[in-house]
C-alpha cells in the first residue's frame, strides 16, 4: 500500500474537520471512521489479523474537546445533550442498511422501511466500498476490498454530512494513488 492506515486517517480526519471548521458554534461532536475490511490484504491494511476485524474510530470534531454536545446549544432552550460518539454510530447503521438494501450511500437514504425504534436516519454519515482489481485467469475482475465509513454528529444533520461528505475526496486520492492493489470506489 502506497499509505499506511494512520496516513488516511489522518488526512480525513483533517478533510472533516476542516469542514467543520467553517461551521459557525461547530465545537463539540463526534467523528466516528469504521474499516470493514472485505479480504486478507484489507485485513492486514487496518492491522488485523483476519477479513472478521473491523477498526472503529472515534474523535472529538476539535483536537481535544468533548463527544458531548451540551444542553442549549445555539441558543435553544428545548435542546439535550447529545452523546455525539453513540449517534455517529446509529447514523453508520442507517448508511450501512441503505448501502446493503441498494439505497445509496448516505445515512439518509435508509427510508422509513428501514426505520424501527431504536434507528436514526438521520443525515451526517456517508459510506464508501473500496474495490480492487483481481488478475482471474487472463484477465481481472473487481472484487470487494473494503467498506469505509465516515459518521460526523454534533451540528445540524446537513452540517453533519457535509463534514462526512469532506472524507470522500481524501478516499478518492488514495484510489488513484493506489496502485499495487488498483483501488476503486465503487458506484451506487
Amino acid at each position: 500500500m502506497t499509505k499506511t492506515i494512520q496516513e488516511l486517517v489522518s488526512e480525513m480526519l483533517a478533510a472533516v474537520r476542516a469542514e467543520a471548521a467553517k461551521i459557525s458554534d461547530f465545537e463539540e461532536g463526534a467523528i466516528r471512521l469504521l474499516f470493514v475490511p472485505l479480504c486478507g490484504v484489507a485485513a492486514e491494511f487496518v492491522g488485523g489479523f483476519d477479513e472478521g476485524c473491523e477498526l472503529d474510530l472515534g474523535f472529538s470534531i476539535r483536537p481535544g474537546g468533548r463527544r458531548t454536545r451540551q444542553a442549549g446549544w445555539r441558543n435553544g432552550p428545548m435542546r439535550s445533550e447529545v452523546a455525539c460518539y453513540g449517534y455517529a454510530a446509529l447514523k453508520i447503521e442507517a448508511c450501512a442498511w441503505a448501502m446493503r438494501n441498494g439505497y445509496g450511500r448516505l445515512s439518509r437514504n435508509m427510508t422509513m422501511i428501514g426505520v424501527a425504534p431504536g434507528r436514526e436516519n438521520d443525515p451526517g454519515c456517508a459510506g464508501n466500498q473500496v474495490e480492487y482489481w483481481v488478475k482471474h485467469g487472463e484477465g481481472e475482475r473487481k472484487e470487494p476490498f473494503m467498506r469505509v465509513y465516515v459518521s460526523v454528529s454534533g451540528a445540524t444533520g446537513d452540517e453533519d454530512e457535509r463534514c462526512a461528505l469532506a472524507a470522500d475526496a481524501v478516499l478518492e486520492q488514495w484510489c488513484t494513488d493506489e496502485t499495487e492493489y488498483s483501488l476503486s470506489l465503487k458506484e451506487f
